[in-house]
C-alpha cells in the first residue's frame, strides 16, 4: 500500500495518506494563472490545514461565504 505525504503550505504540519484516506481535512487551492497576470502559463497550488485557514481567513474584509452542505458517507 502506497503512503504519501501532503504537507500545510504555511505551517508545515504533515498529512499521511494511506490507501487514498487521509484523516484530516485540509483546504487545496490550484490556480492556472492567465494571460493579464505577471505569473501567465504558472500554475500554482497550496494546502492549508485547517488552523491556518482560520487564521488566514480571520484576516479578510470580507468573510468567506458559508453554507451548509449534507455529509455523504
Amino acid at each position: 500500500m502506497e503512503t504519501k505525504v501532503i504537507r500545510c503550505n504555511c505551517c508545515g504540519e504533515e498529512y499521511i495518506v494511506e490507501g487514498g484516506v487521509v484523516k484530516k481535512d485540509f483546504l487545496t487551492i490550484e490556480k492556472d494563472w492567465g494571460f493579464f497576470s505577471k505569473k501567465d502559463g504558472q500554475r500554482h497550488s497550496i494546502v492549508l490545514c485547517e488552523k491556518c485557514y482560520d487564521s488566514w481567513t480571520a484576516q479578510f474584509q470580507l468573510a468567506p461565504a458559508i453554507s451548509d452542505t449534507k455529509e455523504l458517507i
